[in-house]
Order: structure tokens, then C-alpha cells, then sequence
């Protein structure tokens, strides 16, 4: 399974940002997806969001085709949804505007029992060191988010991979897309709150 995912932001704090991710299985099928934003941040801050929201999500699919859960008749995942898309449309009263949805089953099977089965696809090399346990940003605000990604990149014992933003490659063009468009509803909710 892959979690490709992608922030959108300023440079600085106080402005509004977006983050999406998607979680896909071995034959391109979305398995998850989510998307949110928050009305000052950074874009490190949604690019770290975005990689942890996807591979908690993983996990949490993971975890619904495990054997036990299988057996216990849970043969596909949970869909889950902090707040239903009408909220979300409306401005939604969570701060972190999450809307998610699973479409099947996870392709855990796929891969056999291979342990690394997970992927975190993102263009941020910042995001995915943090992810691997290779870097972690000096500012100690950044640091619950970090471990929180840490975490669940652990959990779900993933590998990282790096593409170029903006060269075309499908999965990351769409979820960068969706991180700006979260990131400009937000903005656009900030505004009329302003009013």
C-alpha cells in the first residue's frame, strides 16, 4: 500500500494551510483519503499533518484486515469520518476539518507477509527524514507533530520515497491539488469568520 500526501502553506506562521493525502493499494485503487486545513500554520506544519494523518489511516486499515478482525467478521475497513462532507462544505466546527472514507479492504494480502509493505510517497525530503527517524526540526513546537509521525511511520513499518513536486507524477499532482484547494477553503472560511 502506498500513502502519497502533501501540504500546502506559507513559509511563515499566521497564515492559512491545507494538507490531503491517499492511500492506495497495489493496483492504484484508493483505499483512504483525507484532507484538512488550519487557519495559521506553516507549510512544514501541513506536510508533516499530511504524512501523519496517511499512515495513521494505514494503520487503521492495517489493523481492520488483520486476522483476528477478518475472523471476527470486520473484512473491511471502517469509514470513518471526523465530520460528515455536509460539515465540512459548511466550514465544519473541528480544527482540523478531517473528512476521510475507505473503499475496500486493504491489499495487506497482496504483498504476502512481507512486513514493509507501506510506502510514504511525498515531495517534502523534510517530512519523510522526520518519518525515518533522520532529522528532526529544531524548533520544540514542531516536536509532538514529529514524534505523532514518527510513530506511525513505525507502526505500519514503512519505507519512505521521495518524488519531485510538480513533475507530473499522477498521485502526487492530485494530492497536491487537494492540500490546495483545503488550504483556500480555509483561507475563504478565515475571511468570512473576519467578517
Amino acid at each position: 500500500m502506498r500513502v502519497v500526501c502533501d501540504g500546502a502553506g506559507a513559509e511563515k506562521m499566521g497564515k492559512p494551510g491545507g494538507w490531503a493525502f491517499i492511500v492506495l493499494g497495489d493496483d492504484d485503487t484508493v483505499l483512504a483519503e483525507g484532507r484538512g486545513g488550519e487557519k495559521k500554520t506553516t507549510s512544514l506544519v501541513m506536510e508533516l499533518t499530511a504524512a501523519a494523518e496517511g499512515l495513521e489511516a494505514a494503520a487503521r486499515l492495517e489493523r481492520s484486515n488483520s486476522p483476528a478482525n477478518v475472523a471476527a467478521g470486520g473484512d473491511s475497513p471502517r469509514n470513518e469520518r471526523s465530520n460528515s462532507p455536509a460539515n465540512v462544505a459548511a466550514g465544519g466546527d473541528s480544527p482540523r476539518n478531517t473528512v476521510e472514507r475507505s473503499n475496500g479492504p486493504a491489499n495487506v494480502a497482496a504483498g504476502g507477509d512481507s512486513p514493509r509493505n507501506t510506502v510514504l510517497v511525498s515531495d517534502c525530503k523534510i517530512a519523510l527524514d522526520v518519518a525515518t527517524g533522520a532529522h528532526l526540526p529544531k524548533p520544540q513546537k514542531y516536536h509532538a507533530l514529529c514524534k505523532r509521525l514518527r510513530d506511525a511511520f513505525l507502526a505500519v513499518n514503512a519505507t519512505a520515497r521521495w518524488v519531485k513536486a510538480h513533475s507530473g507524477e499522477k498521485w502526487n499532482e492530485e494530492v497536491d491539488a487537494r492540500a490546495a484547494s483545503a488550504r483556500e477553503e480555509t483561507s475563504t472560511r478565515r475571511k468570512r469568520a473576519a467578517r
